[in-house]
């Protein structure tokens, strides 16, 4: 058994590597910042909104004021329309067997060449050109005498800017909603760019390959940062190899159980959390401090409970806070919850048999200077209450994300040119795909301006106003005169027959149109002017597919749960901290109210965002370890010395975040830093306990 317990460690740690790859953990990693919205109706037709989006362009621009320009962005155009999913801008996004079935309800018809048209005359031009081409000639029965108009392909449209060169764009097809695709045309423009500096390219997909490149980025940055500086700071503190490979190997072993255990509730999750559990996994060092530094491990003492209760406490607020309404808290806080269990339970019970040597304790009996526990109050009390009022909070979810100036800087120049009338999406949906189709029509009835693929699906209404009499006649007349001018007999047998039956609005049908379901709803969207939205967006079918607005209402809501439940989450310290501490209760209380205090000053500065609320709750309940620590009545110099060696590593793991450039990570960073140096400030100005 005392073999055994020498190598366990290793070998849950070789046990979650092999369960972390058999159960495919990292494919559950995203790196999309839709991975910790709040999660419901609006996450899932904003997912299916993407899978739907049709209206994919990619822009290009060509500096130069020669008159080799244009030849210039013709020959790139020209080298971009190869692949396979990139086509010409087109004025027809139907599919070809809806379009011929319907064909004589989708296109509109020509009144005036109808009225003068001399069918035997315009059947004898359409036969001489046959006869007479040397090339092969395609005839076109549905519409032979060219009464309608067709769906061509639109040139490109090269607009010229001056003093800077030609802008023209290009379309990619439906099968572009995949990450691998976006990043196939994203590397496609980019080696275009390597070999011409005078190109410019954007489209709104750059966003997603971008941004998730510059979180891998920064997220590996930061880990790798973290991690080198806390091996360096566990080196220099601990001095012990041993302690040092099993203190490190705990630590993995701990991340990997909570990422398997994250994975196993969440199909998807935010690499966010995957770093700020690497620095929460950071927290429980301070277990192994305490229980090393008096001596636990060397003389297998009974349970600390200093230590029990501080874990108890901090486990118990991630417990109540997991309930919020909001998937990045329920990750972080599920992930937390596991990890420092994980750590905590190596830390106490496996330790002790490793025959690790620990060093000798010391009662303190004077501090170099301190402050009267009444003076922080007071002080705390008072900073709260002039940040109260300056509190703002900042809705936008979409402020989370990497802040990619360059892109956006592109963005609005190519609409600055080309999207003058500044267009938005909207989506619409209905109970059935009639509902869905007249819904369509009517908001183009009221906004001419909308542009939406399911304008080119006909109503029941559109239907009955077409006159199929005139068209029987014609189709009579056509079929009369046809042996007569020399083609062969019922050859427009089929010309200028209508459907008998009202088309069928039937999702297999329709499958190639932008249709969606979710639920027992029908979507699909619609490009708006900016002057109608505000309109339309009051509008009972419609629903807005901005970040901010759709999920301004769920970042409310889950806002005031997280309110509620952190305040639950505190009294339930509180009657901790109580249990803990007793006698000296109000002097530890100022571990909760001096970090809330130096933390709440950034509402100075900054509008708080959710995750600056969730940070100050976790940095209280983290906190409140520390004030049951430094009230105890035996409190030594390596108590003292355990609490600072954990703010150290804290703050190696936390405090790194402050360089992400991330905005969710930053704003943990700098709660985490900020808390951080409240407990510093505390630890050194502290009373010791008589």
């Amino acid at each position: 058994m005392k073999r055994l317990s020498k190598y366990l460690n290793f070998i849950i740690l070789f046990v979650l590597l092999a369960i972390f790859f058999a159960s495919d953990v990292p494919n559950h990693i995203s790196t999309q910042i839709t991975s910790i919205l709040p999660a419901g109706e609006n996450k899932a037709l904003l997912r299916e909104f993407e899978k739907l989006n049709t209206n994919k362009q990619l822009f290009i621009a060509y500096k130069g004021e020669d008159k080799n320009t244009l030849n210039s962005l013709k020959k790139i155009e020209k080298q971009l329309l190869e692949h396979k999913n990139i086509d010409p801008i087109t004025n027809s996004i139907i599919n070809k067997e809806y379009e011929k079935k319907y064909y004589y309800l989708l296109h509109k018809f020509d009144e005036k060449k109808y009225d003068s048209l001399d069918i035997k005359q315009e059947l004898t031009k359409i036969y001489q050109k046959i006869i007479t081409s040397p090339f092969s000639f395609s005839l076109d029965t549905i519409d032979p005498l060219n009464l309608f108009e067709k769906n061509t392909i639109l040139k490109s449209p090269y607009i010229k800017i001056e003093n800077y060169g030609y802008i023209t764009f290009l379309q990619l097809d439906k099968s572009v909603n995949s990450f691998v695709k976006y990043k196939e045309i994203y590397d496609l423009v980019q080696n275009l760019k390597q070999t011409d500096a005078k190109i410019e390219a954007f489209s709104t997909l750059f966003y997603f390959v971008e941004n998730q490149e510059k979180i891998k980025s920064d997220v590996n940055i930061i880990i790798t940062l973290a991690l080198s500086v806390l091996f360096i700071l566990y080196i220099v503190i601990l001095r012990n190899f041993k302690l040092l490979v099993h203190t490190v190997t705990t630590l993995g072993s701990s991340v990997l159980f909570a990422l398997v255990i994250s994975a196993f509730i969440f199909d998807e999750l935010s690499i966010f959390t995957v770093v700020f559990g690497i620095s929460i996994s950071t927290i429980a060092i301070d277990y192994m401090f305490h229980n090393y530094l008096h001596g636990y491990y060397e003389q297998r003492k009974p349970l600390n409970k200093d230590v029990f209760f501080g874990m108890s406490t901090t486990i118990g607020a991630f417990f109540i806070l997991s309930f919020v309404d909001f998937s990045f808290i329920q990750q972080l806080t599920i992930f937390s919850i596991s990890a420092l269990l994980f750590s905590y339970i190596q830390f106490t019970f496996l330790f002790p048999y490793l025959n690790i040597k620990s060093t000798q304790s010391t009662y303190i009996t004077k501090n170099r200077f301190t402050l009267k526990p009444i003076y922080i109050t007071l002080v705390s009390v008072i900073l709260i209450a002039l940040a109260i009022p300056n509190i703002k909070i900042d809705f936008n979810i979409k402020n989370l994300d990497v802040d990619n100036i360059e892109l956006q800087s592109l963005d609005n120049f190519f609409n600055k040119y080309i999207n003058k009338d500044k267009k938005t999406a909207v989506l619409l949906y209905g109970n059935s795909i009639e509902e869905l189709v007249n819904n369509t029509h009517n908001l183009q009835t009221t906004y001419p301006k909308t542009k939406s693929a399911l304008e080119n699906i006909p109503t029941k209404n559109s239907f009955e106003k077409f006159d199929t009499r005139r068209f029987e006649t014609l189709n009579q007349k056509l079929n009369t005169v046809t042996k007569e001018v020399g083609f062969r007999e019922n050859l427009f047998h089929e010309s200028y027959k209508l459907q008998s039956n009202l088309p069928q609005y039937t999702y297999q049908e329709l499958q190639n149109f932008p249709i969606g379901k979710y639920k027992n709803l029908f979507i699909s969207y619609a490009i708006v002017s900016n002057s109608d939205y505000d309109n339309i967006i009051k509008e009972p079918y419609i629903k807005t597919l901005s970040f901010k607005e759709l999920f301004k209402k769920d970042l409310t809501k889950s806002l005031q749960s997280l309110q509620f439940l952190s305040i639950i989450a505190l009294v339930f310290i509180c009657v901790m901290l109580y249990i803990a501490v007793k006698n000296r209760f109000f002097q530890a209380l100022n571990y909760i109210l001096f970090p809330i205090a130096l933390i709440l000053l950034v509402s100075f500065f900054v509008e708080l965002n959710i995750l600056h609320i969730f940070m100050m709750i976790v940095l209280v309940s983290l906190s409140i370890d520390y004030g049951i620590y430094m009230n105890n009545t035996k409190l030594s110099s390596n108590t003292q010395k355990a609490i600072f060696y954990s703010l150290l590593s804290t703050f190696a793991g936390f405090g790194v975040l402050i360089f992400s450039k991330v905005n969710a990570l930053f704003s943990i960073g700098l709660i985490a830093t900020l808390g951080i140096v409240s407990l510093i400030i505390l630890l050194l100005t502290h009373k010791v306990p008589r």
